[in-house]
């Protein structure tokens, strides 16, 4: 439920951020992150470090709207690819077991064989590559191109572009790997987690 919650509010602060910049709707662009990042503090609320991170984000922006601002805007696009780079980097170091890794092994029953293990952890890789590439593109963005072509990267572009990223693997994943277990698996267990 926390996960089906999280992103459907994902792709409507995308959207009506996206809106509001087309339509030069300054302050409301820093009002839209402000109830964003106080609804995800509430919906991860039991996640310290998440709750810390919407919070301090809602704060943020609760200075942007007090100074009629919107540099806030710039933030999001570049901590959420930041997080996730850390989270799938970190799982890279020698001794660890790669993020997708992990969850292979929890779909299918505590067990990976050797071919699994290593695709799954080249996985692991890509996708670190990927978020890598997208807080590179955000930054540069936001300094040398106008806020109309940085959000529509950073707010519709980039979530095409992990869905064809995603769709890519698993499409290779089913041909590659016939054991894995299917896409509803993985939201399955994600979902679980998060719940």
């Amino acid at each position: 439920m926390v996960h089906a919650a999280s992103i459907l509010l994902t792709i409507i602060y995308s959207l009506s951020m996206h809106l509001s910049i087309h339509a030069g709707l300054n302050n409301l662009l820093a009002w839209i992150v402000l109830i964003t990042a106080c609804v995800y503090a509430v919906i991860f609320r039991k996640d310290s470090i998440k709750m810390t991170l919407y919070t301090g984000l809602a704060a943020l922006a609760l200075l942007n709207v007090v100074s009629d601002q919107s540099y806030i805007i710039y933030l999001p696009p570049i901590v959420v690819p930041s997080v996730m780079l850390v989270l799938f980097g970190s799982s890279l170091f020698q001794g660890k077991e790669a993020f997708i890794s992990q969850l292979a092994r929890r779909m299918n029953g505590g067990y990976l064989n050797e071919k699994e293990a290593g695709y799954t952890r080249k996985v692991t890789w890509v996708w670190t590559l990927f978020f890598l590439l997208m807080i590179a593109e955000s930054l540069l963005l936001s300094f040398f191109a106008d806020r109309e072509t940085w959000s529509a990267f950073t707010n519709i572009y980039n979530y095409l572009f992990i869905i064809v990223l995603f769709s890519i693997e698993y499409l290779f994943r089913i041909y590659y790997l016939k054991r894995l277990p299917s896409m509803a698996k993985l939201l399955a267990l994600t979902t679980k987690r998060d719940s």
